[in-house]
């Protein structure tokens, strides 16, 4: 890696504390103020121990017997046993503080049993809906989702977070600026030590911050908590020799087509697009191409699933609103288009291991050049030859460009604003247009490029023309749709959106769950974007801030959405490195902003930072899967 002196000389951080050890000390800071925070929830506001009600009517004397299950895997606890009396009476019992369900067996003989009424956890009533039955000649009653009852009040969250954060203050008495603007500065992030240290401190923080979930989940419980936070969906395998060889060697021949690439000469786009499908294709078949290709199109959730049972696509989308709910887990959230795109893919052709490589090759290609033409709006072209680069290396792009909609839900998220900025006003609008509909057509998530497209042009061009134009024609097609087929889009998304949220807004119904899903959902986009993009990332929005302002504009305008889409609630299960892979050219263009001969980034650093950027990416393919 490359040790050059930067072009630029930035002051050194007051004090005496390397930035690496002041960056910790801040993530120190933010993971003792969670820890105390979960602690005072705990004290203040929960009990010790559950109270059980349930009122019961039998005909003969019996025995109740109550038995909690403990922890994430459910393990029975100690029985508590009670006589069942004839007549209606109210039976308690006591649970443990860590229960996630009990079981009420009636030892009694079924006929005896006349009513099983009002039931009850630490005072709050199961409807006789959320309560399952098993073995009715048994008589067992089955109370689950106890942690749910134990949502502390949002007011309750927020004088703990208050309480933790001024006693934890002290430990960050640090110049965050200074230490981050050193740590970010491309000589030091690049060589050796740096990129070490770079990882060591991701890796500690991640640990810390799954620590602090953990924590949480024990003293005060009821959140969503994945084994290995913030990545929702991994299962770890162990990588045969096949797979390392590789990747080795996938590497090899990426660095060298990146060299030439980076060079910037005639061939260099067409090299770069090629260099993308490979990649992707490549990588996700390292551990195989049935299980790398197949295997995450034909999960038992997929939309594949569902669009081989579609036999007649007019009537599937006239009477979508009507059957939504009972499609598969994914599609019953997404609008007909990502049950439609695969039945025709499938049609087309066949086998899902061909689906995937001709959607993972047009995706790759797609997003690389829309990536390209979209920096070449504010950059010159070798940057843009970066930025497509680097976007095509990142891990969340190579590990769900293939098998995944949500790779081709990012192509087309990206068309949108590409087609906007277009000087040709056919492409600006009719493009803009057609891409906005393809989009919801696709995803609700294109909501998102709604406050994007207004943004960006009130803020660098003082005028909405071109957003009311492309909002105004979209909402025209959907209505065009709704005459022609009957699929009403507004009543689709109300029904997903329900789905979602059955109980209301979760900051109000759950909020120890909505913070640290809220965390989740934040960390595992920086974890699938690497250490080095990221602090680049923020090290580039200071150079954009004067030297590109419109592309400062956009990504901080597409970033603060994608915030403010988190503070609503959106993606209640993370899994947002792939739900939100629409985010990840808003995080290398503002590093591209650094590249150049003069920059901060000159071309052998751009290539250190592609190859690093690789490197973590074949790390993580061989290390697990990523899909349901």
């Amino acid at each position: 890696m490359s040790t050059s002196e930067p072009a630029e000389a930035d002051p050194p951080p007051r004090g005496r504390r390397a930035p690496v050890r002041s960056l910790l000390l801040i993530a120190l800071a933010l993971v003792a103020a969670l820890v105390l925070h979960a602690v005072l929830v705990r004290v203040l506001f929960l009990p010790d121990r559950l109270a059980l009600e349930i009122e019961i009517e039998t005909r003969e004397h019996g025995l109740l017997r109550a038995t909690p299950h403990i922890g994430r895997g459910y393990f029975p606890g100690d029985a508590r046993d009670q006589p069942l009396r004839p007549g209606r009476r109210v039976y308690r019992a006591e649970l443990p503080f860590d229960a996630r369900a009990v079981k009420i067996q009636l030892l009694v003989a079924p006929a005896a049993i006349q009513e099983i009424g009002r039931a009850s956890v630490a005072g709050r009533v199961f409807e006789r809906g959320s309560r399952t039955r098993k073995d009715e000649s048994r008589s067992v009653v089955v109370l689950d989702k106890l942690p749910a009852l134990m949502a502390v009040p949002a007011w309750g969250h927020a004088l703990c977070l208050l309480l933790a954060g001024a006693a934890v203050l002290g430990l960050a008495r640090v110049r965050a600026t200074a230490a981050i603007a050193r740590a970010t500065r491309p000589a030091e992030l690049l060589s050796v030590r740096g990129a070490l240290a770079a990882v060591a401190l991701v890796a500690v923080v991640v640990v810390a911050l799954a620590t602090c979930a953990d924590v949480y989940g024990i003293l005060v419980r009821g959140i969503d908590n994945p084994p290995f936070w913030p990545v929702s969906i991994f299962d770890p395998v162990v990588p045969g020799g096949e797979a390392l060889l590789g990747a080795g060697l996938l590497f090899v021949g990426f660095a060298l087509a990146a060299r030439h690439i980076l060079r910037g000469g005639r061939s260099a786009l067409p090299v770069l697009l090629a260099v993308a499908a490979a990649s992707a294709l490549a990588s996700n078949a390292l551990g195989g191409v049935e299980r790398g290709l197949a295997v995450p199109l034909s999960e038992p959730s997929s939309y594949l699933r569902d669009a081989i049972e579609v036999r007649d696509p007019a009537s599937f989308l006239a009477s979508y609103t009507d059957h939504q709910l009972q499609l598969r887990t994914h599609s019953r959230t997404h609008p007909p288009g990502a049950v439609l795109v695969h039945h025709a893919l499938h049609r087309m052709l066949g086998d899902p291991i061909w689906i995937a490589a001709v959607l993972g090759v047009a995706v790759a290609i797609a997003l690389a050049w829309l990536v390209y033409g979209l920096a070449r709006r504010f950059l010159e072209r070798q940057q843009a030859l970066f930025a497509a680069l680097l976007a095509a290396s990142l891990p969340a792009v190579q590990i769900y460009a293939v098998s995944s909609l949500d790779a081709l839900v990012c192509v087309l998220f990206t068309a949108v604003i590409y087609c906007a900025l277009h000087p040709d006003p056919r492409i600006r609008y009719g493009g803009g247009v057609l891409s906005l509909s393809a989009a919801l057509f696709l995803s609700f998530g294109a909501l998102f490029l709604v406050p994007v497209l207004v943004g960006y042009e009130l803020l660098a061009r003082r005028s909405l023309r071109t957003a009311a134009i492309v909002v105004a024609g979209t909402a025209a097609v959907l209505a065009l749709l709704y005459l022609a087929s009957g699929f009403d889009w507004v009543e689709s998304f109300r029904i997903a959106s329900r789905r979602e949220n059955p109980a209301g807004f979760r900051l109000l119904v759950n909020p120890g769950d909505y913070l640290f899903t809220r965390l989740e959902c934040a960390v595992e986009i920086l974890l699938f974007a690497g250490p080095f993009v990221v602090a680049l990332w923020l090290r580039g929005l200071g150079v954009a801030r004067e030297a590109a302002r419109p592309l400062w504009l956009l990504a901080v305008v597409a970033s603060l959405t994608l915030l403010a889409m988190f503070l609503t609630g959106s993606f209640k299960t993370g899994e947002t490195a792939r739900a939100c892979l629409f985010i990840c050219p808003y995080l290398v263009l503002p590093v591209a902003a650094l590249a150049g001969d003069e920059g901060a980034l000159d071309r052998d650093r751009q290539l250190d930072v592609v190859c690093l950027v690789m490197a973590q990416t074949l790390v993580m393919q061989v290390a697990g899967d990523y899909f349901w």
